[in-house]
Order: C-alpha cells, then structure tokens, then sequence
C-alpha cells in the first residue's frame, strides 16, 4: 500500500475512511465541523466530475450534509481527526429499533453498514 492510497478499513463496531494529506494550513477540525473555513479544492479534476455526475451540489457542502444525514438518522457523530500525514473519519455501528405495523409488531435492527449500503444505492442508482 502507497502512502497515497486512500484506506477504508470495516471492523465489527466502526468504519474507518483515511485519505492522505492534511488539512489545509491554518484550518481545524473545529472550524470544519462548524463550516468556518473557505472550501479550496485539492483535486479539480475528481472535483469536476463528481459535480458532473451529480454525486456534490458544490463545493464545500460535504461534511455539513454528512452531519446533517447523521443527525437525521440519530446516529453517532463521526470523529474526524488527523493521523500520522492524513485525514481519518470513523463511523460508528449503532443499532436502530424500529417498529412496523403489520398484522403484529416487529422490531427490525439496522446496523450502520447497512444504512450506508442502503444509502449509497439510493445516491448511485
């Protein structure tokens, strides 16, 4: 593995997503998670094409719309950080019970990979 690869490692109780490189100079992890920054694209190509493809409405929307859906769904925050000369995102397995009204009751758990499995299917027809 290159120190250029981006990394997502599944384990039984989180998701780990690592990108190399760090922030921007001068931007924290604070003021990204409350959108106090001016967004500066790194790669305009990838950029291009996912704004083509209609997968990012613009730039520097992401990690308000990943917390919103996140709070949408009531799970766990994701912990953003940066590691060694990357940027690392986990998120965390929960469990949601929900209740559906059929001839009786039934009680269905969804785990996180599963809402995002689900999720990405929607977004990626």
């Amino acid at each position: 593995m290159d120190s250029n690869d981006s990394v997502i490692k599944i384990f039984s109780d989180r998701i780990e997503f690592f990108n190399p490189g760090r922030l921007a100079e001068g931007l924290s992890i604070k003021q990204l998670l409350h959108g106090n920054y001016i967004s500066a694209i790194r790669n305009k190509q990838i950029a291009s094409i996912f704004k083509e493809a209609g997968i990012i409405e613009k730039y520097g929307s992401g990690i308000k719309r990943i917390m919103a859906a996140f709070r949408l769904y009531n799970m766990p925050e994701p912990m953003f950080e940066e590691i060694q000369n990357g940027f690392r995102v986990t998120i965390f397995k929960t469990t949601q019970k929900t209740t559906q009204k059929t001839t009786q009751k039934t009680t269905q758990k969804i785990s996180t990979r599963e809402r995002i499995y689900e999720e990405l299917k929607l977004t990626n027809p």
